[in-house]
Formats: C-alpha cells, sequence, structure tokens
C-alpha cells in the first residue's frame, strides 16, 4: 500500500503555525515544546517541566555574557528570553510564522530584554546572518520540519565561529518507519522528516560539526504525551480553545494527537545532540 507522506512547504509551515500556536499556549503553555522530567516518577505542570528543558538546554549550550546564540525555530520566544536573562548573553531567534515573530518581540518588550533578544522571520535553510556571527546555535524541536536538513546544517555551520557549540533536541526514530506510521506521526506535526539516531548523528559530522555527546531523554521527556492528551479532555481547557477555534477542528485536533501518541510510544524516541564546530 502506497502511503502519501506529507512534504510542507517553507511556506506551508509557516502558515501551519501562525494556525496553531494559540493551541500550543493554551493545551502546553507558553513556550512550545515538550517538557523534561528529571525524575519521571515526580509530577511536574507541563510549564515548569518545559522551564526545565529550557535549563538542561542551557547547561550543554554555555552561553557566557557577551556572547550571541542563534534560536532556530524560537516559536513565541520563551526558551530564548530564559536563556537570555539567565546568561546575559544576546539572542537572535528565527521563525517563518509571522505570529510568532510578532508575539515574540512583544513578549521580549513586556520583559524588558528586547535590547538584548530580538526575533526575525528568517528562513533556516538560509540564514539572514554573516559568516561565523554566533558563539552558538541551537534548534529545539525544528529541523524535522525543514525541507532539507543536510542544508540547515550547513547554514548553523556557515554562521557559527570556529570552536562555537550546537545543541539539537528532537525525536528520532527507533528504527526505520513504515510509511503508514510515518503518515500519523508526521501529519500530526507538519513534519517533512524523522530519522533514526545513527543517521542524524552522520548529517551532523557530514555537515562539519564534532559530536560531543548525544543523550537520549527519552524517558525524561515521555510525559508531555500524557500530559497533552489530558489537557486536550479537560473542559477548561477546550473552552479556551474554542476562542480560536471551531468544534471540527477541536475534534481533528483530539483525535490527530491520539493517533499520533500512540504511535509515538511505540515508534519513537528523543535525543538531545551536542556538538562543536571546529577551531580552524
Amino acid at each position: 500500500m502506497n502511503v502519501q507522506l506529507p512534504q510542507p512547504t517553507v511556506e506551508e509551515v509557516g502558515r501551519y503555525y501562525d494556525q496553531i500556536t494559540d493551541f500550543y499556549h493554551i493545551v502546553w503553555g507558553e513556550s512550545i515544546h515538550v517538557g523534561y522530567w528529571p525524575d519521571p516518577a515526580v509530577d511536574l505542570p507541563m510549564a515548569e517541566a518545559q522551564d526545565q528543558y529550557t535549563d538542561v538546554m542551557a547547561s550543554y549550550i554555555k552561553l557566557q555574557p557577551g556572547q550571541r546564540l542563534l534560536d532556530v525555530g524560537c516559536g513565541t520566544g520563551q526558551p530564548a528570553i530564559r536563556l537570555a536573562q539567565a546568561t546575559g548573553g544576546e539572542v537572535v531567534g528565527i521563525t517563518i510564522s509571522a505570529l510568532q515573530v510578532e508575539r515574540a518581540n512583544q513578549r521580549a518588550q513586556e520583559q524588558g530584554v528586547s535590547g538584548q533578544v530580538r526575533f526575525e522571520l528568517a528562513d533556516a535553510m538560509a540564514i539572514p546572518a554573516d559568516d561565523e556571527s554566533f558563539d552558538a546555535v541551537w534548534a529545539l524541536e525544528t529541523i524535522f520540519h525543514m525541507p532539507n536538513r543536510g542544508q540547515v546544517l550547513r547554514e548553523i555551520v556557515r554562521v557559527l565561529r570556529p570552536g562555537g557549540r550546537l545543541v539539537i533536541a528532537e525525536a528520532f526514530e527507533r528504527a526505520p518507519l513504515t510509511d503508514e506510521q510515518r503518515a500519523v506521526i508526521w501529519g500530526g506535526v507538519m513534519a517533512n522528516s524523522y530519522i533514526t539516531r545513527e543517521a542524524y548523528e552522520l548529517a551532523v559530522q557530514e555537515a562539519g560539526l564534532v559530536i560531543d555527546k548525544t543523550i537520549d531523554i527519552t524517558t525524561q521527556t515521555n510525559n508531555s504525551l500524557p500530559k497533552t492528551i489530558e489537557a486536550l479532555n479537560r473542559p477548561d481547557k477546550q473552552e479556551q480553545l474554542r476562542a480560536f477555534y471551531d468544534d471540527d477542528f477541536i475534534a481533528m485536533i483530539q483525535q490527530a494527537w491520539s493517533d499520533l501518541v500512540d504511535e509515538y510510544r511505540r515508534t519513537m524516541g528523543y535525543m538531545m545532540i551536542v556538538a562543536h564546530k571546529p577551531d580552524q
């Protein structure tokens, strides 16, 4: 059986996030990414677990005062702002969602960091920045949306200074999936591709980066799945969603996430790749 896999364009992904951002804020909170539970048996609210995740990313990126970080796929800016506040570094975030750029810059202004953090509408396959202009880059659940993973990684290498650090956080296929499995998972999150951990590491190395470590954090992030379903089934969350979406859309999202979560648990993992650009 042939299954048509989604291959969204950059513009389609941008429109998807213009539409779906309010959904994620209602269901997940201010950050549009999974949470991190250091001890999965200890319950944390989703928003607190998301902040924990940002802090774990920050511990590996090691941004220092005066250094610059590029946030590839910045969402509405909460992780970038949290990083800047904690480190004193400068952050530039890019996203292909005009809505997210507007909200992220508004958030930076409201939190008093607009001179330190800014957000731009840009495609990560053609980053609008000079060569070797960033000390660090992170990409939190974003590269899987992009039509050409290798091109994004090469662009990241181009804008990184020698010795600069990269942290990628993303789901991976524990084994190559069938087209049917991919259709369920990819379609639910507007993905262009997921690949195995080994294939991802190879892509990072082929782009010219040295991998320092790869950390499997499937166990620490898996609570995001039941938390999402739980939120979707709460009457107060459904009422909030109705301010932005009609009942048909909400029902569609509930079914898509139910299907996605079931398949994800069987087939997917989650990792963080920590790498650097070699000194020249």
